[in-house]
């Protein structure tokens, strides 16, 4: 990342919500559109390695966030997750603000090489950090710039999270940055051990129906099987048809979605 500026808390421009919070970086190296920083954000955050319901969870966030009024998303720009929730946020024409935890002449992760083309190719974007060029990759960089994350930000959601992670790190800033904190809840999810602490302490939940609309469902492959040998083939072919017509969308482990026709409640911000 080059051609990076800085912009100082005695800016003007500098974000009202993150000056409020009880650490603000006093300097932010920036890179983008600055013009879109005080837009209404959603943080959308979870972890590395995620559930492929997650996976699905983290593409349908950013077309509910925007049915429910936000310009944009705030990420971290590490793999999983973040990444899938920047991408779709992309796809959707929605703002999108990337938070870094290393210098701002680095693209880290590596496996996030894509994702820096598109955001640097965009005007609609913005890539923050408060640390200096040159500063190396340590441990605490990134739990500390979750705090930015969180604080650009009214409400947070988390998709997916194991008991130690950034996305817990980031959900007990929000809390005390007096943030929304919600939680995507489902029982495929492998690795949302602190997600689920989170909503035993009174995080919002959200499910499949709440982020899709109403719209999607998701299924595995053994629901579909017959209740005879000789009917599998006739099954595999209707799943090709559905998969090539675009009906039937396969997200990993054998699971597919589907749509369906009814609007539940959406709870409110």
């Amino acid at each position: 990342m080059t051609g990076f500026r800085i912009l100082s808390i005695y800016d003007p421009k500098y974000p009202p919500l993150l000056k409020e919070i009880y650490d603000p970086p006093l300097i932010l190296f920036y890179k983008g559109n600055l013009n879109i920083l005080n837009l209404s954000y959603a943080a959308v955050v979870g972890t590395r390695n995620p559930s492929p319901i997650s996976v699905f969870a983290s593409e349908l966030f950013p077309s509910y966030l925007k049915n429910k009024g936000f310009s944009g998303i705030v990420s971290g720009l590490a793999k999983g997750i973040d990444a899938v929730s920047m991408n779709s946020a992309l796809d959707e024409d929605l703002a999108v603000i990337g938070v870094m935890g290393t210098g701002p002449e680095k693209e880290y992760p590596y496996e996030n090489k894509m994702l820096y083309q598109r955001i640097n190719s965009s005007n609609r974007t913005l890539i923050l950090t408060e640390y200096p060029p040159g500063q190396k990759i340590l441990k605490y960089t990134f739990p500390k710039r979750n705090r930015i994350i969180t604080g650009l930000c009214g409400s947070v959601f988390i998709v997916e999270a194991p008991e130690k992670s950034g996305a817990i790190s980031s959900a007990y800033n929000a809390i005390e940055q007096n943030r929304n904190v919600f939680i995507f809840s489902d029982p495929r999810q492998t690795k949302n051990f602190g997600g689920e602490i989170l909503i035993r302490e009174g995080a919002e939940i959200l499910n499949l129906k709440d982020i899709s609309l109403g719209m999607k469902e998701v299924f595995h492959i053994n629901d579909l099987l017959p209740d005879s040998q000789s009917k599998i083939p006739g099954m595999l072919a209707e799943l090709s048809k559905k998969r090539f017509s675009g009906e039937w969308k396969p997200i990993g482990a054998g699971y597919y979605a589907r749509k369906i026709y009814f609007q539940p409640i959406l709870p409110d911000f």
